[in-house]
């Protein structure tokens, strides 16, 4: 199987126009759009809205700056809430000199704190696809399927994908 053929299961849902729909129910009281410091052991946890998640996870792996957009991190631990099992993140925040580095997209969301690229080394076709349909019900818009992680992230809609196991 391959990420195509899984997001042709959620093609109407994920590929339409739009944003991310907005969060429902409670949100933490005192949050700012976006959860900044110069590094993982400077961030206020207080604000911190996400407790199966810690900074250090979503750091840059260049500088080690901290940048997570929290509308995104809500959805990320609202995904993690939904599979019921921890997610191993390969990249979250890149400054712009890693995701240089790295072959990133000019516009990545990773430079916005809006992008992770979620582990899944190791997981059965059935159980990536509850991952895409964890990170749609949260409300993740773009989908990215790589051989070893997916990539979710709150930007336009759209999807790509290759087949694991066989490189492209």
């Amino acid at each position: 199987m391959t990420w195509a053929n899984i997001f042709t299961q959620f093609a109407d849902l994920i590929s339409g126009p739009g944003d991310a729909p907005p969060l429902e129910g409670p949100l933490p009281a005192v949050v700012p759009d976006v959860i900044e410091a110069d590094n993982s052991a400077a961030v206020d946890m207080s604000i911190w809205p996400a407790p199966n998640f810690i900074p250090a996870e979503l750091t840059c792996r260049c500088c080690g700056r901290v940048k997570v957009d929290t509308d995104a991190l809500i959805r990320l631990q609202l995904m993690r809430e939904s599979m019921g099992r921890p997610l191993r993140i390969n990249s979250a925040y890149r400054c712009p000199i890693h995701n240089a580095n790295v072959g990133g997209a000019p516009l990545s969301q990773h430079k916005e704190g809006k992008a992770f690229d979620i582990s899944v080394s190791g997981w059965s076709d059935d159980e990536r696809a509850e991952l895409v349909a964890a990170a749609y019900h949260a409300g993740f818009t773009g989908f990215g399927g790589y051989n070893s992680f997916l990539h979710v992230d709150t930007g336009r809609r759209r999807q790509w994908g290759q087949s694991w196991g066989h490189p492209k």
